[in-house]
């Protein structure tokens, strides 16, 4: 990798659990110390993470990339100077503003010979990873790329919209899978590690380490994790007559090996079981100890006060967790507790659970988890403490829903957590929210700066049966957000014409509210192409067809200038519409029409 002639993208796949983070941090190591011995080189490494929401897209891809480049060349920060001076904090969650700074740092000679190294890319969010891998490749295959003085090792598992983006940066890629006779090998020396230690510390026999030897070999097909969680599961026996029996029974994969983990837990700790992984599954974040035991205090009715829990009742829930080892594990440098491996999670919310038994019941239902996390969010944010939510989101004079200044509270167990994700849970419940789960008005009454965020977030998302339900049950019609958009708008902007229809239907809309930059629903749906919507607000009578936003454009050239012809045509059709309007800019619809200017 390192020699002149070594390839300027290298791609290590294999299958779960197979070592490819074992071997990126090695690979990290010792790139680290080639950069401590020329000046010439600068290393920059990223490990996507999927339990963490924070570590699994590639604009946090490459904020980690750029941040460490430009603390071991800050003479490279002249790149990022300009973006910065326009843009301030919002420049650090635009990709593409960020990809150019990214792209023109590794171009200029003086950040000498870069190495980038990204772990896990199937853990990055499809969508996201995609942008990301677009991104990538435009690299090797332009014609600069001979210009430019960067490798990039990839690890990720053989997922087919990876190896298609890859597979664009021919020639300067080269494809490894994991699996050959080296990591092969490299497996057994891990395996004579682990039986020694085993064997040390149970005082087997040399006969009996050997057989433990040669069934690992046998079994492993591989992966490093299979023998991990294997030899924790025989450090656990403690009759010596039961070591060769589970020999014989060891598992043929690492689902098997899950099976058999699950299967071993004690009747009295399932519960307790299934909660636990729930939520160290499906939270956006790797949870602390101290916020999973609040999870549990509040999520299954062990404290029903309307006040904090006290610490003696969190400090007996606090191990729960332990009944799921080793399939869960704490990090002790942030005390959060994890899944032990991707493959983990794919266990537990796939379809293999399904129907396998006594097993199947810790199998996870991602929407019906999340409505569980945002109800034990919920039940949070309404203790006393928290002054109906106001101290995460108030309201202003004008109906302005904003985020409220609560860092003092963050001591709080839990409550960053509760008050930074229980919007994304509650978009995420959808499905179980529209089915079976009934909305109580007294529950939802509890937080109404919340309830009335979740209605904006609803309609935005186009999500029809939760902003029915919300609205009979108390939310305000006419909430905004902090750009002054209010359900409706949201809707007519997203496109979403079931909604709009819905909230259309009431008497107390205000069907031509103004946002912050002087657009209506009408002219984001006009923009936006949505003539369906169109005609439905343009059946009112009281929506203004050529109202002018704070450049003066009306919807006839926001339709214009978006290139829609059906509601360009439906406007023009109107007496009310002026079709030589000009706006700030002097331009007319026909002018943004013909010039192609949204």
């Amino acid at each position: 990798m390192v020699g002149e002639d070594s390839p300027q993208l290298l791609w290590l796949s294999g299958a779960p659990g197979i070592g490819k983070t074992m071997i990126s941090s090695f690979l990290v190591e010792e790139l680290a110390q080639l950069a401590e011995r020329s000046s010439q080189v600068t290393l920059a490494y990223y490990f996507c993470d999927d339990k963490d929401e924070r570590r699994r897209t590639a604009t946090a891809i490459l904020r980690g990339l750029l941040l460490q480049l430009l603390r071991q060349r800050p003479i490279l920060f002249k790149h990022l100077q300009t973006d910065f001076d326009i843009s301030r904090d919002r420049l650090f969650t635009d990709f593409h503003a960020l990809w150019r700074i990214f792209d023109s740092i590794v171009r200029d000679p003086e950040a000498g010979k870069v190495y980038c190294l990204i772990d896990a890319l199937d853990e990055c969010e499809k969508e996201s990873r995609l942008i990301f891998l677009t991104g990538l490749t435009k690299i090797f295959y332009s014609q600069q790329s001979k210009n430019t003085d960067v490798k990039f090792i990839v690890t990720s598992r053989r997922e087919n919209d990876i190896e298609e983006s890859l597979s664009a940066a021919c020639p300067a890629i080269r494809d490894l899978q994991v699996d050959s006779g080296r990591v092969n090998e490299d497996l057994s020396k891990f395996i004579d590690v682990k039986v020694d230690e085993l064997s040390t510390k149970k005082r087997y026999q040399p006969k009996q380490k050997e057989r433990i030897k040669r069934a690992l070999t046998e079994k492993a097909g591989g992966t490093f994790l299979y023998v991990s969680l294997v030899v924790q599961d025989l450090a656990k026996t403690k009759i010596f007559s039961l070591v060769s029996q589970k020999l014989q029974e060891l598992p043929s994969d690492l689902n098997k090996v899950y099976d058999r983990i699950l299967s071993q837990i004690d009747a009295d700790c399932e519960e307790i079981a299934k909660l636990v992984l729930r939520w160290v599954a499906v939270a956006r974040r790797p949870l602390t100890v101290d916020e999973l035991a609040m999870a549990r205090a509040l999520s299954k009715g062990e404290w029903g006060k309307n006040t904090m829990p006290p610490e003696d009742l969190l400090d007996e829930l606090k191990d729960g967790f332990k009944c799921c080892e080793p399939l869960v594990y704490v990090d002790t440098n942030n005390d959060t507790v994890n899944l032990v491996h991707q493959s983990a999670k794919d266990y537990l919310l796939g379809t293999y659970l399904q129907g396998k038994g006594g097993v199947s019941q810790y199998h996870i239902v991602t929407d019906w988890t999340n409505l569980l996390i945002l109800r034990t969010c919920w039940t949070y944010l309404s203790l006393e403490e928290f002054k109906q939510g106001t101290v995460v989101i108030e309201r202003d004079v004008d109906h302005k829903l904003r985020e409220s200044s609560s860092w003092d509270l963050y001591d709080h167990c839990f409550f960053r957590y509760a008050s930074q994700e229980w919007q994304k849970h509650a978009l995420a419940a959808s499905p179980a929210l529209a089915t079976d789960y009934e909305f109580r008005k007294d529950n939802l009454d509890r937080l109404p700066t919340l309830r009335d965020t979740w209605l904006l977030g609803a309609a935005a998302e186009g999500q029809e049966v939760v902003v029915q339900r919300l609205l009979e049950n108390g939310a305000e019609l006419e909430s905004k957000d902090r750009n002054s958009q209010t359900p409706l708008s949201r809707a007519a902007w997203g496109g979403h014409e079931a909604i709009v229809k819905l909230l259309l239907s009431r008497d107390d809309v205000a069907a031509d509210s103004r946002d912050i930059w002087g657009q209506t629903p009408l002219s984001r749906a006009a923009g936006g192409g949505y003539e369906a919507i169109v005609k439905l607000l343009l059946s009112r009578d009281d929506i203004a067809a050529d109202s002018r936003d704070e450049y003066d454009r009306i919807p006839l050239s926001r339709a214009a200038g978006g290139g829609h012809e059906a509601i360009v045509k439906l406007l023009l059709s109107r007496d009310d519409v002026a079709a030589d309007s000009r706006d700030k800019f002097g331009w007319t619809p026909l002018s943004r029409a013909a010039g192609g200017r949204a």
